[in-house]
């Protein structure tokens, strides 16, 4: 079965949802995968850790969950590395979406941060 692997702090870290996790998550949340993609909070994104590190470790807690975003922003990821870097690079092995899905999503976050940043640059020369 495939999964994604990133290293941190020198350790692998396997994440992957299977068709039985997602449906696990879809029942506790009323929501569907897609539309809990599209909500990025601090509590789907541990969520999403914790259902994910289950492929490998069926017991991981959000204790576990909440440690483990916690290393991510100690190794210097924020919250849209991690949301982008880790959780939709699993969601893609997952198959609930396509690399070229991604790449989009990257490219059309990307152009807004840009914006973004230049109103801010804007603002602050004024």
């Amino acid at each position: 079965m495939k999964y994604y692997e990133i290293e941190l702090e020198g350790e692998p870290i396997k994440l992957r949802l299977t068709s039985n996790t997602i449906c696990e998550i879809e029942k506790k949340t009323n929501k569907s995968i897609l539309d809990l993609m599209k909500e990025i909070t601090q509590t789907n994104i541990v969520s999403f850790l914790m259902y994910m590190r289950r492929f490998e470790l069926p017991n991981y807690g959000s204790k576990e969950a909440n440690e483990l975003y916690d290393k991510f922003i100690d190794a210097g990821y924020s919250m849209q590395d991690i949301v982008f870097k880790v959780i939709y690079e699993g969601l893609v092995v997952s198959g609930v979406m396509t690399k070229e899905e991604l790449q989009q999503l990257k490219e059309i976050t990307g152009i807004k941060e840009k914006k973004v940043k230049e109103k801010i640059e804007e603002i602050t020369q004024q």
